[in-house]
């Protein structure tokens, strides 16, 4: 059963959705907040941050890699949720916000040692990771929890539509700025 994701508690064995639905459906959730953080609510921060980031339309062309980084955060998060045993909706989403709040942690004060971002958009990177954890994690403890992948697909889905229509409007009605080339 190594292609499925399954819960393994003392006396019960719960098998979930597929190990790769599981976690691509995570990975998704985890982009769609990424989206809503990065081309919405810190859009304008980008704007002024100086030489320390990378011009839009470079930065844009590289995404890939940074999406490939956030599925294996997403691995990584997979494999040790199905060892603490984290299944469940709420206690996925608790699991995700203490483990991305270490991670966020760590990775803000490794970044602030040596890039010159200003401090409320690296603040807003930290706080940007504790919500995509938190996020990535309660669809991964719904799904450990034996939720139907139909659900757990339904409740990304949900999720994704919900943060790219509010990127959009924030872009369009000029709250977040929408990408153009320069600064």
């Amino acid at each position: 059963m190594d292609n499925v994701t399954q819960l393994a508690g003392p006396g019960s064995e719960t098998v979930c959705a597929p190990l790769a639905l599981l976690v691509i459906l995570a990975w998704i959730a985890f982009l769609a907040v990424d989206f809503f953080i990065h081309g919405g609510v810190l859009a304008r921060l980008y704007q002024h941050a100086g030489p320390a980031i990378l011009p839009p339309m470079t930065a844009f062309r590289r995404i890939p890699f940074g999406y490939a980084g956030f599925l294996l955060y997403v691995l990584i998060l997979h494999w040790v949720m199905r060892r603490a045993a984290a299944a469940g909706w709420g206690r996925g989403a608790l699991f995700g916000l203490l483990f991305g709040g270490l991670w966020s942690i760590g990775s803000t004060a490794a970044q602030y040692s040596i890039l010159t971002v200003p401090a409320p958009l690296l603040a807003g990177w930290g706080l940007g990771l504790i919500l995509e954890f938190t996020t990535a994690g309660m669809v991964i403890g719904g799904g450990l929890a034996g939720s139907p992948p139909r659900r757990v697909a339904l409740v990304v889905g949900v999720l994704l539509a919900l943060f790219v229509i509010v990127t959009i409007v924030l872009q369009s009605t000029g709250v977040a700025p929408p990408m153009v080339e320069g600064r």
